[in-house]
């Protein structure tokens, strides 16, 4: 080769960020999760396309672990924010029940709009 070429070698370890406002014990609850995709996490929320006009419902869907839960900084009269990580090993969005996109690291599925990016690779090991 004359040159270097990006190889798709398969996903990085997935993480996301959240930040939440004020203390809840819920996120204590997800500490005591067992296993990599056992804690299920929704987003849902609407946008209006700005070529169309159009109303477009997103769901969010990711399944993991928490991985860092730090409790932040308490101060009278103001409120707290905690960011915990989590790591990822399930992840789908739909936009208006449409799959846009569907990770699953634990099981090999790999989706993109409707196409199976992973299905010859399964079929040919026998998965």
């Amino acid at each position: 080769m004359i040159g270097d070429v990006a190889l798709d070698l398969g996903f990085e370890k997935l993480e996301m960020k959240i930040t939440y406002t004020g203390i809840d014990t819920r996120h204590f609850d997800q500490l005591a999760s067992c296993g990599v995709s056992s804690l299920p996490v929704r987003f849902v929320g609407a946008y209006k396309r700005q070529d169309t006009c159009e109303m477009v419902t997103r769901n969010i869907y990711m399944r993991g672990s928490v991985t860092n839960l730090p409790l932040g900084e308490n101060s009278l009269g103001e409120i707290n924010e905690q960011e915990l990580t989590y790591g990822v090993t399930y992840l789908k969005i739909e936009d208006n029940n449409v799959n846009v996109l569907e990770i699953d690291v634990v099981n090999g599925i790999f989706n993109v709009m409707g196409k199976d990016k992973t299905s010859e690779i399964n079929q040919a090991l026998g998965l």
